[in-house]
């Protein structure tokens, strides 16, 4: 399953994916994750390039912080770029999403 979430594209065949892959590599301390995922991913995968990194113990609140740096210059279909607002809401239903298949738990 975690496969399938973080080549999406691949499994989907989606060209724009492919076409905006980047292939630069993540320093050793991950100050650099945000400029090495393809924005164009599916949200969840995104997350989950995080996930692959800093493990789950990771900061939500940072994760989210790189998730709008990913984020930055996609633009919707109208040609406008996403909102705060947008960038939030498609954070946590990806969250949500992972979180309903066991990836993450709540922590006290």
């Amino acid at each position: 399953m975690t496969t399938s979430i973080i080549e999406s594209g691949k499994v989907l065949k989606c060209d724009c994916c492919k076409a905006k892959t980047k292939k630069t590599k993540v320093n050793q301390d991950g100050t650099n994750i945000s400029e090495t995922i393809n924005p164009y991913s599916e949200n969840m995968t995104i997350i989950m390039e995080f996930y692959k990194y800093f493990g789950k113990e990771f900061n939500i609140i940072s994760a989210f912080e790189e998730f709008k740096k990913v984020n930055k210059n996609v633009v919707k279909g109208d040609g406008e770029k996403y909102t705060e607002a947008d960038l939030r809401n498609m954070y946590i239903v990806a969250l949500q999403n992972l979180k309903y298949m066991g990836y993450f738990s709540a922590t006290r």
